[in-house]
């Protein structure tokens, strides 16, 4: 599995979480809600638009677009990954 669904309390889809190795930790796209992202439903090889521009704790900032099961750092990211891409992993169980 590379996506895990996160529902709610009443097991209503809000998000679908992933292990980033840029970041060696999960980032989240929501797919309800608010501020929404566009999901292609392809759990294996999904695409997620726009990007994703997670900023974290401590100034750590992760800037990345997942499509077709691969993700690509744009170069504004400061982890080792900035500017390349990967398969995206399994998610840890």
């Amino acid at each position: 599995m590379k996506l895990k669904p996160c529902v709610d309390e009443h097991q209503d889809l809000k998000a679908y979480a992933f292990f980033c190795p840029g970041c060696d930790g999960l980032h989240v796209f929501y797919v309800s809600g608010v501020v929404v992202w566009t999901f292609d439903g392809n759990l294996e090889r999904p695409s997620f638009s726009p990007s994703l521009l997670n900023q974290g704790g401590l100034g750590r900032r992760c800037h990345l677009q997942l499509t077709d099961g691969t993700i690509y750092y744009y170069p504004d990211s400061d982890h080792a990954l900035r500017g390349t891409s990967v398969e995206l992993p399994e998610y840890p169980c």
